[in-house]
């Protein structure tokens, strides 16, 4: 599946329009950049910071360190990982 990147959270990595291929995975680890729906309905594309048991923490690239850029996803809103 395609998707078109609206955003600048991911820069430098990918720029406002770019062209993402997802794939669904059978796991995923720290450092893998993902699509998910969060609570608010929105769909994003945020790398995995971390991972527990029922959620992953994620975070933009082009975001400060600040933990309120940080958003944590249950595993099942997961849609897939961007892949080059």
């Amino acid at each position: 599946m395609y998707r078109i990147m609206i955003g600048n959270s991911m820069k430098p990595e990918f720029s406002f329009f770019s062209i993402i291929k997802l794939i669904r995975a059978d796991e995923y680890k720290v450092g893998d950049v993902v699509a998910f729906k969060a609570k608010n309905g929105l769909k994003y594309c945020h790398r995995i910071i971390e991972i527990n048991k029922d959620t992953f923490t994620t975070k933009g690239d082009n975001r400060e360190s600040s933990k309120q850029c940080e958003i944590k996803v249950p595993i099942k809103n997961i849609e897939g990982k961007i892949v080059r």
